[in-house]
């Protein structure tokens, strides 16, 4: 029998498909995406689109912001995993002057 392993945070997929689909504009997959909300910072992401014709920037400009989300995404739900296993593990180290107990190491007996 397959060992299987429970997810403790959403599924990025779906998380990412939910939260693109409501970004209806550019400025709102900028923003998704962590570009600054500045002309400067708008202006400097998109220089690098600027040597492809028309549609075909726009189109290669929100694919990168799509992947740049997508990755925002992956990197929160580690993190959110990883405080989820730290969190268990510190419950363990917790003195037991905290959880009720009373020796002078704060270990359990």
């Amino acid at each position: 029998m397959p060992c299987t392993v429970k997810r403790i945070a959403p599924d990025v997929d779906m998380l990412f498909l939910a939260i693109v689909s409501q970004a209806h504009t550019l400025g709102a997959l900028e923003c998704l995406a962590g570009v600054g909300t500045s002309q400067d910072d708008r202006a400097a992401f998109w220089r690098a689109f600027m040597r492809f014709p028309g549609e075909e920037a726009l189109n290669r400009g929100a694919a990168v912001l799509k992947d740049r989300i997508r990755s925002r995404l992956t990197a929160a739900t580690k993190l959110e995993e990883a405080q989820v296993a730290v969190g268990v593990q510190t419950k363990a180290l917790v003195p037991s002057h905290e959880k009720g107990g009373s020796t002078s190491t704060g270990l359990k007996n």
